[in-house]
């Protein structure tokens, strides 16, 4: 028989015979030479077409129950209640990767079948959800693509929080890596905040990005936006149209932030506000400020700035996103100008007429004399005149 590529069961089976005709060649001769090269041959055409497939991860656990004679009771330690051991017997409740992890450490059960993926192993554990505010993040939708409830969601944390932290280093988190944020912060929430804004941006379609565009012509073409009343909505409209996200995302307990500038994984910038304070003046602030992150330091694709506006300043790059975004909304020295008038007593002409001459929302003006002043009770009704929450409702809910 010649040998050649098996290509058909014919000659798979014809191969066969061959086989056992000289399956007793003496070594070292020209039938023992077509013997080992048949079967080479012969175990080729096998593993292509005689794949045999993994068995059931459920299979597999009864199989091994029945090894070592386990009763439900005793998978509890693997699984979890006892109630969950008879949800995944009976396949209506899916193995979580603890649960694997659990029983390949403890029945020895092969990490493969479990998972049920050839060459698959179990991936290292890098955290548990008990570090993060799981909860709040479930019902804010950070899992959106889950479907079940935050019970069978804490099942399955590990796979939730590997899938949202994808491309980023947990450790991070632990090396509190934040700019502007109070040392009480919880480093942890703010990790999957940060991660939950670039889950957002992948389905934020925007124009592409070019960094020449950034310029303070257009710092100041979105300063002039505010002027007119639905402002905020044309901000993130031409911020999008220069490649630039403008999401917002609510803070977590414990992160006091306002407002974020990154990259995004398609290299574009992210502006991210958390409209924690629900006023005008302060949107518009925390716009400047991070838009000013953007155009000042914003340059390597790990740059990363979460900022608490209300923290005293420390760090010199804020300091330079402070005094640019302060001079962008009120010119430096039309403030120096105006400031004596301003702050001398309560004025809502004075603070109109300003804003009229400037181009700007009355809010912006009447923001920064409350700052100085350190006086928050002045121009209240201006300030609450609009509510910033209320520009984004499909975002802010």
């Amino acid at each position: 028989m010649q040998a050649k590529i098996i290509k058909t069961e014919t000659e798979y089976n014809n191969a066969l015979e061959r086989i056992d005709e000289i399956f007793n060649a003496q070594p070292n001769t020209p039938l023992s030479d077509e013997l080992e090269l048949l079967s080479m041959l012969v175990e080729m055409y096998e593993d292509k077409e005689y794949i045999i497939s993994l068995p059931d991860p459920v299979e597999a656990i009864k199989f091994r129950m029945e090894q070592q004679n386990l009763s439900q009771k005793d998978l509890t330690p693997y699984i979890g209640s006892r109630s969950k051991v008879s949800e995944v017997l009976n396949r209506k409740r899916n193995l979580s990767l603890s649960m694997i992890r659990s029983l390949h450490e403890g029945l020895e059960i092969p990490a493969e079948v479990l998972i049920h993926q050839e060459n698959k192993s179990i991936p290292e554990k890098q955290f548990s959800y008990k570090q993060f505010p799981f909860t709040e993040m479930f019902k804010r939708k950070y899992f959106a693509w889950f479907n079940g409830n935050l019970y069978k969601a804490k099942d399955h944390a590990e796979e939730l929080l590997n899938s949202l932290f994808c491309g980023l280093d947990i450790k991070e988190a632990e090396s509190a890596l934040y700019r502007k944020t109070p040392s009480e912060a919880d480093n942890y929430a703010l990790f999957a905040w940060r991660a939950r804004i670039l889950s957002l941006s992948k389905n934020d379609e925007i124009c592409d990005f070019n960094p020449d565009k950034i310029t303070k012509d257009l710092i100041n073409e979105i300063v002039r936006l505010s002027y007119f009343k639905d402002g905020p909505q044309l901000a993130r409209e031409l911020l999008n149209k220069k490649g630039i996200h403008l999401l917002i995302l609510k803070h977590l307990t414990k992160t006091y932030v306002d407002g974020a500038a990154m990259f995004s994984s398609a290299g574009k910038p992210i502006i991210c506000l958390t409209l924690r304070h629900n006023r005008l003046d302060n949107f518009w602030f925390t716009l400047l400020h991070e838009l000013a992150h953007v155009y000042l330091h914003l340059k390597e694709t790990n740059d990363v700035f979460i900022d608490n506006l209300d923290e005293e300043v420390v760090y010199d790059k804020e300091k330079e996103a402070d005094l640019l975004a302060q001079d962008m909304l009120i010119n430096n020295k039309v403030w120096i100008k105006r400031k004596k008038e301003l702050l001398l007593h309560q004025n809502l002409t004075l603070v109109h007429s300003l804003a009229e001459e400037l181009h700007v929302s009355p809010s912006i003006i009447a923001g920064r004399i409350r700052k100085v002043k350190g006086n928050y009770t002045i121009y209240s009704e201006l300030i609450n005149e609009h509510k910033t929450r209320d520009f984004f409702p499909e975002w802010y809910s």
